[in-house]
């Protein structure tokens, strides 16, 4: 684990000391291989304390102030969390509510779930790449399954990621999120267990997969973790 790093004064990233995990990274051998090439990812293990804006439309990130409030317009979901006795939070990575098909669904809020679309995944879901890779969001095979079985007309491509061996995505046409409809969304398939027995160790519900950037990419979005919310602002 690396601790924070010392910054010139007045010039540095805001402190990690109050995480669930107390570091800004974790030392990996295999980071630039899975992300082509990047330095690292900020993630649960740093984020958490902090409220931060993800403007995606302008592709900037920052920190907003400790009493940051939402304006009327926004749109608000909870997260969730698991907590210790005390009611502080053990874990970094926050569950968010969204509707498909009616249905109420617990999923990862993951700003960092990573595509690597195939020729045929490419041309199904048209993800925006950079050297191969995309943003996606993740479903777990059995819900897969599920959907393709309820809805055969939803589009599936046998062969459309290889990021981790070859996996089907599926076209689901509308989720609801915040009270916001938008779709169509394209979900990439991941084994049950890598977040029925994996992720969700680290959460405070089951869930059945996570919601990526694909979804987030066209509103500004601010994670509020000291108060466990996200809020939405369409522009």
């Amino acid at each position: 684990m690396i601790q924070s790093l010392p910054f010139r004064s007045g010039h540095s990233l805001p402190d990690t000391s109050a995480t669930p995990c107390g570091s800004a990274a974790l030392v990996s051998l295999t980071i630039g291989h899975a992300t082509h090439g990047a330095d690292g990812v900020l993630g649960a293990g740093y984020l958490p304390d902090h409220v931060w804006t993800f403007d995606y439309p302008q592709r900037q990130i920052w920190e907003e102030a400790r009493n940051w409030r939402p304006t009327a317009d926004m749109h608000r979901a909870d997260l969730g969390f698991p907590r210790n006795m005390a009611g502080k939070p053990v874990s970094g990575f926050p569950r968010i509510t969204i509707h498909v098909d009616g249905k109420a669904l617990d999923m990862l809020l993951d700003t960092g779930a990573t595509a690597q679309p195939t020729t045929a995944g490419e041309q199904a879901s048209h993800i925006p790449i950079k050297n191969g890779i995309g943003v996606t969001s993740y479903i777990t095979a059995s819900l897969l399954e599920r959907w393709h079985h309820q809805h055969p007309c939803w589009r599936i491509v046998d062969d459309g990621d290889s990021l981790l061996g070859h996996a089907r995505l599926i076209e689901v046409p509308q989720i609801e999120i915040a009270g916001l409809k938008t779709g169509p969304v394209w979900f990439t398939e991941r084994p049950d267990a890598n977040f029925h027995d994996g992720m969700s160790r680290y959460m405070d519900r089951r869930v059945e997969g996570s919601l990526g950037a694909n979804v987030y990419g066209y509103w500004v979005m601010t994670l509020d973790y000291p108060r466990a919310t996200v809020w939405f602002a369409t522009q």
